[in-house]
């Protein structure tokens, strides 16, 4: 008796209005309703994290501290002293105020000045 190779796949047999087969359709039919779920979940998954991160029309951001004050300095409101000592206080902390320059423009210490 010659043995058949455990992997070769037997044609399905016509059983009364039914096929029989090898064991090995409800293998591929579950493979495939996996795939099938998988697929409905990643798609639903994409549309929800597009959603969710503002794709759609939406309003600007706000532009950061740092990006304002390169935007005034690039205007020419505030000079290089200022921008650099308002650019350390910002990503420091630390507040090097300038040597008897007040505190800016149009920030003195005296009333109506």
């Amino acid at each position: 008796m010659e043995v058949l190779p455990t992997l070769a796949v037997a044609p399905a047999r016509h059983v009364g209005h039914m096929y029989e087969d090898d064991g090995w359709t409800w293998v591929w039919g579950s493979v495939m309703m996996l795939l099938l779920i998988a697929a409905i979940v990643a798609v639903v998954w994409f549309l929800a994290r597009g959603a969710s991160h503002g794709r759609g029309p939406s309003e600007p951001a706000a532009p950061s501290a740092t990006e304002v004050l390169a935007q005034r300095y690039a205007r020419g409101e505030i000079d290089t002293d200022e921008y650099r000592e308002r650019l350390a206080v910002l990503t420091t902390g630390a507040h090097a105020p300038r040597g008897g320059e007040g505190r800016g423009r149009g920030d003195s210490d005296t009333p109506g000045g």
